[in-house]
This record gives structure tokens, sequence and C-alpha cells, in this order.
């Protein structure tokens, strides 16, 4: 039998090109799934509901910590550069922000850019980084994220395209309720235990009150409560806000000394069993609109 070294050489050469272009992405992914990291809930939920049974993805949050409070651990730090994409909002969390500049990462999807509402709170960077409260500026966040993961897995783009819009839908829909919602109530002022909630109130006409700053561990000096405390005899306001994550101690103690009620405004930053952002929003919407008394 002759032999063809040059031919046989050749076609080995081939087969494995061939086995390096069957799997498309494999530098970027694991067993056939895009790896994404999300630095907290509202992102993680963006990257799932668009990636669907194509990614997998991890929230560098445990259930119930709160977002601003979040340290990394040394195996969560080292995962940074082993994902496909790392999705966060810079200078919300400073753990992740340093954690990133540290790491050699291979994709990135920043949506700070996004934030337009002036931040004042010198414990967080920038603007006011809650721009998931509005489901418009939402639907920005999603935009972007498909826009990234479709360069990054072009073979999947029409399936993220599909996801997108169907996300973008509900999102739609979910704006339409507040907007109807609270298009008519006897009051417009919200107090809230932390000013997370300017985005929604730019949205859909309301005055946001926040008892701290942005950051929820500021905390309110005797001067501020009392200014707030003239604010809501004044204009009748009715309920305090406070949050899910957070001790309710001080709204529940402004309440308590002024006579009104307390109720839960979730700013969204992390989920209980069960509950969704879509879940969660639809919550706050009867509790604003009880609290304003909205026809």
């Amino acid at each position: 039998m002759r032999k063809y070294p040059l031919l046989i050489a050749f076609i080995a050469g081939l087969s494995l090109t061939l086995a390096g272009c069957s799997s498309t992405n494999s530098a970027d992914s694991t067993n056939g799934k895009i790896e994404v990291i999300a630095s907290f809930y509202p992102l993680a939920f963006v990257a799932q509901e668009i990636g669907g049974s194509l990614v997998t993805v991890e929230n560098l949050v445990p259930p119930g910590v709160e977002p601003h409070d979040l340290e990394l651990t040394p195996s969560q730090v080292a995962s940074l550069s082993k994902a496909s994409i790392v999705f966060y909002i810079k200078g919300l969390q400073p753990a992740v922000d340093k954690a990133i500049t540290q790491s050699t990462i291979r994709n990135t999807v920043d949506v700070s850019s996004l934030e337009e509402l002036p931040g004042v709170d010198p414990q967080i960077v920038g603007n006011d980084p809650h721009i998931w409260n509005d489901p418009i500026k939402y639907s920005e966040v999603a935009s972007i994220f498909a826009e990234k993961i479709s360069q990054i897995d072009a073979q999947n783009s029409s399936t993220y395209t599909t996801n997108l819009a169907n996300f973008l839908t509900q999102l739609k829909e979910l704006n339409n309720k507040f907007t109807d919602g609270l298009s008519r109530c006897v009051r417009n002022e919200i107090v809230t235990s932390h000013s997370a909630f300017g985005y929604m109130a730019k949205r859909y006409g309301l005055i946001q009150i926040g008892i701290a700053g942005l950051s929820p561990e500021a905390e309110p000096s005797p001067k501020r409560l009392n200014e707030i405390a003239l604010l809501i005899k004044r204009d009748k306001i009715t309920t305090v806000f406070f949050e899910a994550l957070l001790s309710p101690k001080i709204a529940e103690t402004l309440a308590s000394d002024l006579k009104i009620k307390t109720a839960v405004l979730d700013p969204i930053e992390g989920t209980s069993e069960g509950q969704t952002y879509f879940s969660i929003m639809e919550s706050n919407l009867a509790a604003l609109r009880e609290a304003l008394a909205c026809k």
C-alpha cells in the first residue's frame, strides 16, 4: 500500500481546524452556554430574560444582602476573569468596581451611562444609579445587554432579539400600569427610607423625600428628620415607606411619632423566594396607590 504523508498531514490539520470551528464561542462558554456574572439582582434578571436557556447567570449578591454592602469572596473575584460577560453598574458597588479593575475580563457591560439624575451622596460615585426602578430606563438596560451578547454569540442573535422584544413588551405594559395607576392621586409626595426612587418619581410625576441619601447606610441627621416631620405634617402625608432588605426602625419611629402608617416600597435590589422584578413592581404600585389616595 502506498502512503501519502502530505495528504495525511493535511487531513489531520483540517480535522483540527474544523473541530475548533465547530465549537463557536468555546472560549466564551461552558457546556455550550454563555456564562454571565451580574453584580446584583436587577441585572441578573435582565441577563436571564434575554439569554434564556442559552446562558448561565450568577448573581454576586446572596439573598438578603444589601448590594451596596457587598464584599466579594476570593472565589467570586477569580470567577470574574472566567466569565463570558460581567454585567454591572459602575459606582454602585465599590467591591465590584475594584475587582473589575484588578482582573482580566473578556467582556464587560456597564450601564452607568444611562444614569442622568445627579448623585449627591459621597458614598456613591457619580449619578444616581437606581435606573431599574423606571421601566423605561430598565428597557434601555436590557437593550444594551442584548446588543452585547448578540455580538459575542452571533449565531444565536435572533433568539436574543426575540427575547428582548418580549421583555420590552412586558416593561411597556408595566409602564402603562404605573402611568394609569398614578395619574389621579390626592398626593404625589413619597417619604422613603433611602433615596432609591428618583427615576420612578421623575417618570410618574412624584416627589421623593428621602430620609437617607442614595446609600441606605447613610444616617439621617436630627435636622433632616425634623425637616421631614414638618413636611409630613404640612402636606398631610399618610405613609412612610421602608424597604425589605433594610431595618425599618427609623421609618417606624418617625411614623409612630407622627401617628401615620408605614408600608414597604421595595427598590428591588434583591428578592425573596418566589418574587420577580415584575411582581415586586406590581406590589410597589399597589402600595403607592394606597398611600397617595389614587382613584
